[in-house]
């Protein structure tokens, strides 16, 4: 159904599933087709319990570690308020976003959000608060979500993490409090931070996400 294939179940009340597995079908919504397992973990640490995918939206792969570069952790990056994935390799190929502006008090909303549109349901991109609940939790597997951004789209090129670089961004739900920043938590090497997706180019940065679900 639609441009990701078969959506995935939805979560009961007070309960995640241990996997979701989404046939994505390339097109408006998904970089690339394949089946891709996604594997859950139920969270306590936000405001509201959450269900959280512990894979980037696009991933084959959960992280072991921060950062992991390899193809299989990277997912795909979207442009803030539309849901089209962007899909870049290692080797630096792809196809880029067509980067946008945004308005003060812009959100994703629910046609256009990348998670909703992939996983059904009610599930959503992060808020900023959700991501800081969970950005410094250990890695363990089927516990945590086990954060991991691998690149971002910098205005002209594709930025990689790398053993020398180490950085990425999340990509929030929103509001932009501006029209050059768009809510977002940074990988800078050592630890993170709270530091939105800024103008580049003229243009606001694209970069991936995870997906989570209130229970």
């Amino acid at each position: 159904m639609g441009a990701s294939g078969l959506y995935a179940q939805d979560c009961a009340t007070g309960y995640c599933p241990s996997t979701i597995v989404v046939h994505h079908k390339i097109g408006d919504l998904s970089a690339a087709s394949g089946d891709i397992t996604y594997n859950v973990v139920k969270m306590t640490t936000t405001t509201v319990p959450t269900c959280w995918i512990t894979q980037n939206l696009g991933a084959q792969n959960t992280p072991a570690s921060l950062p992991e570069y390899g193809s299989g952790y990277i997912g795909w990056v979207y442009e803030p308020t539309r849901k089209q994935g962007y899909l870049a390799s290692i080797a630096g190929m792809a196809t880029a976003p067509t980067l946008i502006s945004v308005a003060i008090g812009d959100t994703w909303s629910a046609t256009n959000d990348p998670c909703t549109n992939a996983l059904g349901g009610t599930w959503r991109i992060p808020t900023i608060t959700e991501y800081l609940a969970v950005l410094n939790l250990s890695y363990s597997a089927g516990i945590h979500p086990n954060l991991s951004p691998t690149y971002y789209y910098g205005g002209s090129n594709w930025v990689l993490a790398t053993t020398a670089g180490n950085v990425g961004y999340y990509c929030a739900y929103g509001p932009a409090t501006n029209a050059t920043t768009w809510p977002a938590v940074f990988y800078n090497g050592t630890s993170w931070v709270t530091n939105g997706l800024n103008a580049a180019n003229g243009n606001i940065m694209s970069a991936g996400t995870r997906c989570v679900k209130n229970m």
